[in-house]
């Protein structure tokens, strides 16, 4: 095995998907412009197939210890040496700075008369609120002494969110 070589390839693999990612949204973004909202569904879900395989890229870097970096993303954070705590603090802090951005880009748009932007940004500011909570609860559980394995066996039970309730809020209406 050939962890260089590994990287080298998978990250080809990995920015095709991100860009194929990009492709399918502006495909149907154009569907929509066109009326055809068959299209567009299987455009999005072809959007959310390349995420979705990226990571199980970015997965299977990880379980050999391989890091990923996006050469277009300016990332230089360092987190290997984070323990349990510091993962969360870090992971914390990107929440908050997505709230931030979204609490930014909320003003912006009520300043400027965009209330559908707005009010579509906003939902992102009340998941980033639960998201902060989230990482503030497990960050006192380690301060009390929550032995670390044992939240991390909690944590693996965490489900997943419903991709088509995100992507699609109003579609379960129909149901």
């Amino acid at each position: 095995m050939n962890k260089e070589n590994m990287k080298k390839n998978i990250q080809k693999l990995i920015e095709f998907h991100l860009q194929y990612a990009l492709s399918s949204y502006k495909l149907a973004s154009r569907a929509v412009a066109l009326g055809w909202d068959g299209f567009h569904r299987w455009f999005q879900i072809e959007s959310s197939d390349a995420n979705v395989h990226t990571r199980r890229m970015l997965n299977f870097l990880a379980g050999f210890n391989i890091s990923y970096d996006i050469p277009s993303v300016n990332n230089t954070n360092d987190y290997n040496n984070l323990d349990a705590i510091g993962m969360t603090k870090a992971i914390k802090q990107i929440k908050e700075d997505g709230l931030n951005l979204c609490n930014e880009i909320y003003n912006d748009s009520l300043q400027n008369n965009d209330l559908v932007t707005a009010r579509f940004t906003d939902w992102y500011v009340h998941d980033f609120f639960a998201e902060i909570d989230f990482a503030n609860r497990i960050i006192n559980k380690l301060k009390n002494g929550s032995d670390t394995y044992d939240l991390n066996a909690e944590l693996l039970t965490k489900e997943e969110p419903d991709n088509v309730s995100v992507v699609q809020p109003f579609s379960r209406w129909g149901e």
